[in-house]
């Protein structure tokens, strides 16, 4: 299954090995994992409760907070559980699913990034508010243009950053 999924290379009788993460594959995997969180956005914009809606503030002020402490592994964990939050709200198997195999991927750029670079988050902060902000105003065309953003940008700094570490 780890073969199928790519995160492992098999030469029967040989070697089994990690695969490598290439930038390519940067640009590969964000996008659909955009288009499956924008889904979910979407969707939850719709039927969204008060209640809902307070745990994600509540999330987003304990994101900003270790980010302020400097905490990013913790603060990269945090950042997920808002978007697959989300995702579970929207109740789709298949965006749960198959956003859950991506993002397995996007955590592999995310710890190299992570531990080779000062990570800079205050923008997510603000796509998370605006998303929230969406959300009250039960608004799915923004709700969708916002975490399309909060996906490809991150997506393009990863990238760029790849793209430095090889020519270095």
């Amino acid at each position: 299954m780890l073969e199928v999924q790519g995160f492992i290379e098999m030469r029967p009788g040989k070697e089994t090995r990690v695969t490598k993460i290439k930038r390519e594959d940067v640009i590969k995997i964000y996008p659909p994992l955009a288009s499956l969180h924008a889904l979910a956005a979407e969707e939850v914009a719709k039927i969204i409760t008060e209640e809902q809606i307070e745990r994600l503030k509540e999330m987003t002020n304990e994101y900003e907070q270790l980010m302020n402490q400097d905490q990013r592994f913790i603060t990269m964990e945090c950042d997920e559980k808002f978007h697959d939050f989300i995702v579970d709200l929207a109740d789709n198997s298949y965006i749960t699913d198959f956003s859950s195999i991506l993002q397995l991927h996007i955590r592999r750029f995310k710890y190299l990034f992570l531990e080779s670079h000062k990570w800079v988050v205050r923008e997510s902060i603000r796509e998370h508010k605006a998303l929230i902000q969406a959300f009250e105003q039960h608004d799915p065309e923004q709700a969708v243009s916002i975490m399309k953003q909060n996906w490809l940008r991150p997506m393009k700094e990863v990238y760029n950053f790849l793209v430095s570490e090889k020519q270095s």
